[in-house]
């Protein structure tokens, strides 16, 4: 994939602002990543490879349907961190922030109040 798909992919699945961008590619700033985009400089391999898990990460975000509570990943959800933290950290931990995630959905205040019935409704 292009670096400017994956960035507006990341960009949009995780609601991410410029600034937050640049943290979880792990670069000094949005100007780096705006240099990618525009193809004035190509990400390094240990850059690439970032963005690489990201992608991953953001492809089982969607598949788990977690992007409904994008908006939700700054509210610390997992040993005092949140979904962002965890995508900022050097080493990403997929599984982690899937968890983390599956965890963000369970406890949203969305769902505050809400018994679900296992089989459907009682009435």
């Amino acid at each position: 994939m292009e670096v400017a798909g994956l960035i507006a992919g990341l960009r949009g699945t995780f609601c991410l602002t410029d600034e937050e961008l640049a943290q979880i590619c792990r670069v000094d700033s949005f100007a780096d990543i705006e240099s990618w985009v525009d193809g004035k400089r190509v990400p390094s391999k240990e850059e690439s490879d970032r963005l690489s898990k990201l992608h991953s990460i953001r492809g089982a975000w969607n598949h788990y349907a977690l992007v409904d509570y994008s908006d939700e990943i700054r509210r610390k959800i997992l040993d005092g961190k949140s979904i962002l933290d965890l995508l900022t950290e050097p080493e990403l931990n997929e599984r982690g922030i899937i968890f983390a995630g599956t965890k963000l959905f369970i406890t949203s205040p969305r769902h505050a109040g809400e018994i679900i019935h296992p089989y459907g409704s009682s009435s």
